[in-house]
């Protein structure tokens, strides 16, 4: 894998997708774009599986590859969060 050591930064800019919507908000001075829950919950959902992959030892990613490729990396769920 030769994008095996930019995983994490990968992630973490698949994973920043509010950013530009709140850019967007900011520069329009839009007030209450979305719903609170609407918000938490699609935040919550999409998180789901990095912090399954990144919070848990025994994910199936492992089991599919047959050795340790994604050692839980905490500070990862962290900044996910």
């Amino acid at each position: 894998w030769f994008l095996f050591a930019y995983v994490n930064y990968i992630v973490l800019l698949a994973y920043s997708y509010w950013v530009p919507q709140i850019v967007t908000n900011a520069m329009q001075e839009t007030r209450q774009p979305f719903h609170k829950i609407y918000l938490y919950g699609i935040s919550c959902t999409r998180l789901v599986i990095p912090l399954y992959i990144y919070g848990f030892p025994d994910h199936l990613v492992n089991v599919f590859l047959g050795e340790k490729q994604f050692a839980p990396n905490y500070t990862m769920c962290l900044v996910l969060v």
